[in-house]
């Protein structure tokens, strides 16, 4: 495999990274969401099955902020992988750090 494919696969493996990266900031702003109007609705209660679904709550948050963190942490190795190579991140020719992910997912 030349050196141009394998950037390839990395510049769609990179893509595929940031539209989780997304997701997970999506995830994380509706689990605050959700823990925000879950604790104004069950304020003052005394059941454990409240108390249990805000450690929930939190948890998923820690979860997907976990998340987040080791996708960007993929991403950095990719690009590093990329530059040691090829010479060039995955950006290069383009907005650093960026890739046209509707056009990798056209040629899926």
């Amino acid at each position: 495999m030349s050196v141009t494919e394998v950037v390839e696969q990395l510049r769609r493996a990179h893509a595929l990274l940031s539209e989780a990266r997304n997701a997970a900031v999506v995830a994380e702003t509706a689990i605050s969401e959700g823990r925000e109007i879950f604790d104004q609705g069950t304020a003052g209660s005394v059941w454990p099955q409240v108390h249990e679904m805000r450690r929930l709550g939190a948890e998923a948050g820690d979860d997907v902020r976990l998340a987040h963190t080791a996708i960007v942490q993929a991403q950095d190795i990719i690009d590093g992988y990329c530059i040691s190579i090829a010479g060039h991140g995955i950006g290069a020719g383009g907005r650093p750090g960026r890739v046209d992910v509707g056009s990798i997912a056209e040629r899926r």
